[in-house]
């Protein structure tokens, strides 16, 4: 039934009940006729053990709680949504407890929404033919998809790579294409195969960094089809 109460409901039932103890209990030891002074003085002592006693029936689950609470938000200011915390009473701290616990299945459900949107992004991008490089304002790469690291470095890693150390293992048009950074077409020979690529450039701001997303597109089979549409079309 106490726990029913607010917090502020029990401070002041136990302030209530000091008082009626402290005052009580003078009467009582003035009926014997015990000096006045220390009827009173028993009083106050009887009545400040039983107001500590009853508070910390109040206190010690109110701390109890608070440090849980206190631990589950380091928990999330630290990316960790897993943990939840028993919700055994009906006051308002079951209350916070509950909130904090639907608040954390929240965060749970939407960082697995988003690892699955992550996922299939990440899919998507590895099997794309376009080769994309994502490098960071220090000119270290920090994602690199399949395509371009078949076309920069045979298929070995090269994110975490710096420019300045990736660029010398490339074609020397390539590598001088990605230095300079302008946006056009530009064509190298592979052995006896030539090739036309397209690179694009765009910059952007990320975690207050710039960013440069380079994309490097395979245009020789586009153009081969286009001239050969050209081609049959003059002699049509």
């Amino acid at each position: 039934m106490f726990k029913q109460f607010s917090i502020e409901g029990r401070i002041a039932a136990i302030s209530l009940l000091a008082v009626i103890v402290g005052v009580s209990i003078p009467v009582i030891l003035l009926r014997f006729d015990i000096d006045t002074h220390l009827a009173w003085s028993g009083g106050l002592l009887l009545a400040m053990p039983t107001v500590l006693l009853l508070l910390r029936l109040v206190t010690g689950p109110l701390n109890h709680t608070l440090t849980a609470l206190e631990s589950g938000l380091l928990n999330f200011r630290d990316g960790d949504f897993s943990i939840s915390l028993a919700t055994k009473r009906s006051d308002q701290l079951g209350q916070l407890t509950q909130l904090y616990n639907e608040v954390g299945e929240i965060l749970r459900r939407e960082r697995a929404h988003i690892y699955q949107r992550e996922l299939l992004l990440d899919t998507v991008i590895q099997s794309s033919p376009q080769s994309l490089l994502l490098v960071d304002q220090g000119d270290h790469i920090i994602y690199a998809n399949s395509s371009s690291r078949h076309l920069l470095n045979n298929g070995k890693p090269i994110q975490g790579l710096t420019l300045e150390r990736l660029l010398p293992s490339c074609p020397q048009e390539l590598a001088e294409a990605i230095e300079k950074g302008e946006d056009g077409l530009f064509s190298y020979s592979d052995g006896d195969n030539p090739q036309t690529l397209h690179i694009g450039n765009s910059t952007f701001v990320l975690n207050a960094q710039r960013h440069r997303l380079i994309v490097i597109r395979e245009m020789t089979r586009e153009l081969t089809r286009a001239e050969v549409q050209v081609w049959k079309k003059s002699f049509a």
